[in-house]
């Protein structure tokens, strides 16, 4: 059986990554390692989150890498953190059972579904998946995130690839845009616009709400 990875990538909402760090420990599997990357580079904010990491058998590793693009922390991920890798956004809190039925339940691409979220909050990639869809697009949104998981999720519908998705997980849909200041609100509008045109350019037109 193969162990378990769980990849986070936090932005700025520190308080939910160490709530989300805090359900790993009650999970019923334990995660082989849990991988973090600080798109905030606030390192003491990370380790506070942390605490006492996760279990004995939980190997944390924090990986400094660069710029604020999600696809390529994304792709990162995928490279280098073999199966069965679980990616998670930063205000997802895991059920005690949630890790077993991510790594039980067949599929390419295992997402979360709970009415309201993108699969893309939460979702177990297999190589299978990469091997028939590639990798996320960096160029749809780059040094930024917003619309890189709608490609990804089209380019997989086109390839007749589903989305397997479970629901015994919670995704706070915290928005990190919640704790910006006026001038990165600013910024976010600017930088989501410019991932808007781009994912239009490449498809003609706008993802539908909800699609993927």
């Amino acid at each position: 059986m193969r162990p378990i990875n769980v990849c986070v990538t936090v932005f700025n909402r520190y308080d939910l990554l160490a709530v989300l760090v805090d359900s790993l420990r009650k999970s019923s599997v334990v995660p082989s390692a849990l991988y973090v990357i600080d798109r905030g580079n606030d390192a003491r904010a990370v380790d506070e989150a942390l605490g006492h990491g996760v279990s004995e058998k939980t190997d944390i590793r924090r990986i400094p890498l660069e710029g604020q693009c999600l696809a390529t922390a994304w792709n990162w991920f995928i490279k280098n953190v073999p199966e069965e890798r679980i990616i998670a956004s930063d205000d997802i809190v895991f059920y005690p059972e949630t890790l077993g039925v991510f790594r039980d339940t067949p599929g390419d691409f295992i997402g979360i579904k709970d009415g309201k979220s993108s699969a893309f909050a939460c979702f177990l990639i297999r190589d299978s998946c990469v091997e028939k869809i590639g990798l996320f697009d960096e160029t749809i949104s780059p040094d930024y995130l917003y619309f890189e998981d709608c490609d990804y999720g089209k380019r997989m519908h086109l390839a007749g690839v589903p989305i397997v998705r479970i629901d015994c997980l919670f995704h706070a849909n915290s928005q990190s845009l919640a704790r910006k200041t006026e001038e990165q609100t600013k910024e976010h509008h600017r930088l989501f616009t410019i991932a808007q045109e781009n994912y239009i350019r490449k498809w003609g037109s706008a993802p539908t709400p909800g699609e993927w």
